[in-house]
């Protein structure tokens, strides 16, 4: 399965036939609900109906989401490399000027991942 044409015009790093997609999209999660292992609603902090834990800022920063999967147990490494035994998760940031670290996108690598991840 990949992606429509326009989704992979919106991430110009993602080499066509380079990735694979591991679920299709869903109205009742998001990619960083997805992250979490949570299927079930959308994570999101400061947003009417989504879910954000109390114990993480509630504010849209890589620190906050950074807080968010440190207490599920997650802690930073060294690298994105697989490793036999450990579940990685990515956040991912966009630059911008106003704020400049502003999380965009959740990512649970999964144990046979083939290339980047892409979709959920």
């Amino acid at each position: 399965m990949t992606l429509e044409i326009y989704k992979e015009a919106l991430l110009p790093n993602l080499n066509r036939g380079e990735y694979r997609v591991t679920s299709p999209e869903s109205i009742r999660y998001n990619c960083v609900a997805w992250a979490a292992g949570d299927d079930a609603r959308r994570w999101w902090p400061g947003v009417p109906d989504y879910y954000w834990p109390d114990t993480a800022p509630q504010e849209e920063t890589l620190e906050a989401f950074q807080a968010v999967f440190e207490a599920m147990g997650y802690r930073l490494c060294a690298t994105a490399e697989l490793e036999t035994g450990f579940e990685k998760v990515a956040i991912f940031s966009k630059r911008r000027v106003s704020y400049p670290r502003r999380p965009a996108v959740g990512k649970r690598q999964l144990e046979q991942q083939i290339g980047p991840l892409a979709g959920h």
